[in-house]
């Protein structure tokens, strides 16, 4: 935010004295404007905005009030609340093959949408297995509410409608869920590596959450053929779409400086 404010002639507010040497006479220059940009500038800046915010305050009153409470100069420092997200996991015990939704927040309802959109794009499951919520007595409480959410009679009502069992492996008993207890695992590294610590919008997560599900329904489950020049595989890609799962080509980075802003 630039701007000039005209001054008065006999306003002496700003004076700038100047010589190309030491030999030269001394060479006064007066400014008739006041720039922002000077010693001033923050608290007309600001002055300025928080003017505008008053006065428009009944047309605009979320702006006006973002103005007022959450700007420096002509810097909006208003921040967007983060919330936690949850990933359900869906992996065939057939083909391995495996699907990931994303769920923003752990409630009956949010599970049921999330399981509506597994079977709206994978078909409806004649069984579903899961550990056991006992298993966590005395852990965190997200998975006792994990197990709250499965044994929910709204959940419990929606798998009659659907004709699909639901079953719980043994209390106490984590390795009957290795196959997917290996899938979370895989997924967990993927996201970390890429994600560490940055925080993503949901378009964001959700993009690397289906790109990660593609890599994993990727990798090799066996050999095509006996012959051994050939390097195609069979993997879970084939059992979804008949084929191996392609992602669109990325850019060459290897010229781009790392620290390229």
């Amino acid at each position: 935010m630039y701007r000039q404010v005209l001054i008065e002639p006999q306003q002496h507010l700003q004076r700038i004295v100047w010589r190309e040497s030491s030999d030269t006479e001394l060479s006064h220059f007066q400014l008739n404007t006041i720039t922002y940009g000077k010693a001033s500038a923050s608290f007309l800046a600001t002055r300025c905005l928080k003017q505008i915010s008053l006065d428009k305050r009944s047309e605009y009153p979320i702006e006006s009030e973002i103005i007022e409470k959450d700007c420096y100069v002509d810097d909006v420092i208003t921040g967007s609340a983060s919330s936690e997200g949850y990933f359900c996991i869906f992996i065939c015990l057939s083909t391995k093959a495996v699907h990931v939704e994303l769920a923003t927040e752990l409630t009956t309802q949010a599970f049921i949408a999330a399981f509506k959109r597994f079977v709206a794009r994978r078909g409806v499951c004649e069984s579903l297995f899961s550990d056991n919520g006992s298993n966590f007595v005395g852990a965190n409480n997200e998975f006792n509410a994990i197990n709250n959410v499965l044994r929910d009679s709204k959940f419990q009502r929606f798998l009659e409608t659907t004709n699909m069992k639901w079953h719980f492996i043994p209390s106490r008993s984590p390795h009957f869920g290795g196959v997917w207890e290996a899938a979370v695992k895989s997924f967990k590294q993927h996201l970390k590596r890429v994600v560490n610590n940055n925080p993503l919008t949901y378009e964001e997560l959700y993009t690397l959450v289906v790109r990660i599900e593609a890599v994993l329904n990727s990798r090799s489950l066996v050999q095509m053929s006996n012959d051994p020049h050939d390097f195609d595989s069979l993997t879970p890609g084939h059992f979804l779409i008949g084929r191996p799962l392609n992602a669109l080509p990325e850019s060459d980075l290897r010229e781009v400086p790392v620290n390229r802003s």
